[in-house]
């Protein structure tokens, strides 16, 4: 384990929010979230390190599941309802229609898992230059047989040529990083001086964190080694060397579900009243819809489990 300074600040006055553990894949072990008294950066501290951390990315880890099937038939049904997909959709592909569809763009995504994202965008984008890098060498492994360019990395070091990438993605992997600074610095490097690096994280200011608490699905734990809101973030990323062109509030009451079912799962109830529980509250696509008019007020307060930013090189 492992002790950080603020990624915010730089101070070292933490005060403790809240113990809990790994829900995901319930591997042993209680970690502290953290609050930087100084600035409001919460943390994982003390964290597993690099070597201890690799423990609770397990094989079956979602991530690494590489759904060609589910990523074709999603992007089938776009094309064909595009307005019902448009209710939902957090505009993440936003920046590549903006960018040019059809031109022959240089994309990266870093933490690519899997790739079923990467496959999405070769469907969607057919002519763009796509490659993923992520440290599991089997995901990669898999993604490289899909015939998309792709190698393993830590994300410390990035082989690419100065400013050769017109877009690099990154989602749900900026909280992953150990070396956070070492990688942001790689992504600045990389990117063109009017390139754009889009990424998605957690929100812990979410309503979910103040309901569900060492329950919510967010947490992640302690594979989450921060824990950011809008304010946190275009900190962080100020000081890497980035500034913050658009913040969207997902749309989505998903991760609700998931935390109900923590805490469902960790109760008192009765196994028959739990298991029947969790068949009503397990998230199904029509909850999506269902839900949709919470999840619009959710966003529009900023109170959603995720957000994405679209962001450019400070000037």
């Amino acid at each position: 384990m492992e002790i950080i300074s603020c990624k915010a600040c730089g101070g070292d006055n933490w005060q403790s929010v809240l113990e809990t553990k790994d829900y995901l894949h319930n591997i042993p072990g209680l970690f502290t979230i953290a609050r930087c008294t100084d600035c409001g950066f919460m943390a994982t501290n003390p964290r597993p390190d690099e070597k201890e951390i690799m423990a609770y990315y397990p094989e079956e880890y979602g991530p690494y599941q590489l759904n060609t099937a589910r990523v074709e038939k999603v992007v089938a049904h776009q094309k064909k309802y595009p307005f019902l997909f448009s209710l939902v959709d957090p505009q993440i592909f936003r920046i590549g229609r903006e960018k040019c569809a059809n031109c022959e763009l240089r994309v990266l995504e870093i933490g690519c898992g899997a790739g079923n994202f990467l496959y999405e965008l070769r469907l969607r984008f057919p002519k763009w230059k796509l490659v993923g890098t992520d440290f599991s060498v089997r995901s990669i492994e898999k993604l490289q047989e899909k015939g998309i360019e792709a190698y393993v990395s830590d994300l410390k070091v990035l082989p690419h040529n100065d400013k050769s990438q017109d877009i690099v993605y990154g989602f749900m992997i900026v909280e992953h990083l150990h070396k956070l600074e070492q990688t942001l610095g790689e992504v600045k490097r990389v990117l063109k001086d009017d390139g754009k690096l889009v990424i998605a994280v957690p929100n812990i200011k979410s309503w979910q964190f103040r309901v569900f608490g060492k329950y919510a699905y967010i947490l992640h734990i302690p594979a989450h080694l921060y824990h950011f809101d809008e304010k946190t973030l275009t900190t962080v990323m100020k000081k890497n060397g980035f500034e913050v062109e658009s913040m969207t509030y997902h749309r989505t009451l998903q991760d609700s579900s998931f935390s109900l079912c923590n805490a469902i799962r960790e109760s008192q109830l009765p196994e028959s009243l739990k298991s029947i529980l969790l068949k009503i509250f397990r998230w199904r696509t029509a909850y999506h819809f269902l839900t949709l008019p919470l999840a619009y007020i959710q966003a529009w307060t900023k109170q959603s489990p995720g957000m994405t930013a679209v962001l450019r090189k400070s000037s």
